[in-house]
């Protein structure tokens, strides 16, 4: 096992033989956290390497396979997403051999930051914990789906998802290069592995605790101004709409923080943004920073007390951020931007310039 404490960016597919997921994903995460920075300088432009990861998929399936897996970019299914269980477009892991897996996974790889590829392959193995935990045989971490949508290549725009319980990661690109990552929903059931070879396990436990901790530093008139509800939502407000709308924001306003609640609260942005490709992850940020700060808004509803059921959003000018503990140990947590999910502005623009050429 040493050797492969020196190879990057691992993956619970790309060993030699195959190992129980379980056991394996602790090593992936010690190495994955400890190892590696959030940021590495060093890797290609995602919109490149997601391409070629995208194209060496599809071209390791068989006809039939292939059929499953892909679909016009106009496709109506490509903006329908759930993060319940159940069936979904595209071809299951189950339905991969182990190479046509491994060539999956890089693919989820090529969008994705070493904390981010940790989440998602954890939330996917948490079915295990699930079913272990009796949970029942339909939960299963070969129950993901991955669809490719248009033609995965350079000057045309195309998209892809990977998407089952508790996980729904959409990404479009641009002819130009440019990448839409959102709608992003990462669930973790259970929040907090109770027991096993995960046991403690949090997935979403920073998104959880840094919230939280943001709004006990608040003080009571703060508090007064970010609290929307004594009682948190059954769910995210959103859910898996399609389309949303940006809506009058709630709560405290960042002009009414301090310098260190604000800092926190960027720094919670930044959680859910640097789950992408360091160059994906800027681009966010931008899209964030290129509004006045000012408008950004902190809301919270529910307890204040760790195992109990709380909420919280932050609303910008261009994106949503919500989280929702929507049991003791079961948690929900999504990052949209308005006008951007699916890529609608840039496909907009496309399909608007294409018409015109016509």
């Amino acid at each position: 096992m040493v050797t492969i404490l020196t190879q990057p960016r691992l993956s619970p597919y790309s060993l030699p033989m195959r190992l129980p997921l379980l056991s394996f994903l602790s090593l992936v995460t010690m190495v994955t956290l400890q190892a590696h920075p959030a940021h590495d300088e060093s890797r290609p432009p995602t919109a490149a390497a997601m391409s070629e990861a995208a194209r060496n998929f599809l071209d390791s399936l068989d006809e039939k396979q292939r059929t499953a897996a892909t679909g016009d970019l106009t496709h109506e299914a490509r903006t329908q997403w759930t993060y319940l269980p159940g069936d979904r477009k595209g071809i299951m892991l189950e339905a991969m051999t182990e190479a046509q897996r491994q060539k999956a996974h890089a693919l989820l790889q090529s969008a994705l930051s070493d904390r981010g590829l940790w989440q998602a392959t954890t939330i996917m193995q948490l079915e295990q914990v699930l079913r272990d935990l009796g949970g029942g045989a339909h939960r299963d971490p070969d129950l993901y789906a991955v669809a490719v949508y248009g033609e995965p290549k350079s000057g045309h725009p195309w998209a892809w998802r990977i998407e089952g319980h508790h996980l729904s990661l959409h990404f479009t690109v641009a002819e130009d290069g440019a990448i839409s990552d959102s709608p992003a929903f990462l669930g973790a059931n259970p929040a907090r592995v109770p027991s096993g070879d995960l046991k403690g396990t949090r997935a979403l436990g920073k998104e959880e605790d840094r919230g939280r901790e943001l709004m006990l530093d608040l003080d009571e008139k703060q508090q007064q101004q970010a609290r929307i509800g004594d009682k948190a939502p059954r769910d995210i407000v959103t859910r898996s709409k399609s389309r949303i709308e940006r809506e009058a924001p709630q709560g405290i306003a960042f002009s009414e923080l301090n310098s260190e609640q604000q800092e926190a609260l960027q720094s919670i942005i930044r959680l859910y943004i640097d789950r992408f490709a360091p160059d994906l992850a800027e681009a966010d940020w931008q899209l964030v920073t290129a509004h006045d700060f000012q408008d950004i808004h902190f809301a919270w509803a529910g307890s204040l007390e760790p195992d109990q059921r709380h909420y919280y959003r932050i609303q910008g000018e261009a994106f949503l951020i919500e989280f929702d503990k929507v049991q003791k140990n079961h948690v929900h947590s999504v990052l949209r931007f308005f006008g951007r999910d699916f890529g609608r502005d840039f496909l907009k623009e496309h399909h608007e310039a294409h018409t015109h050429e016509e």
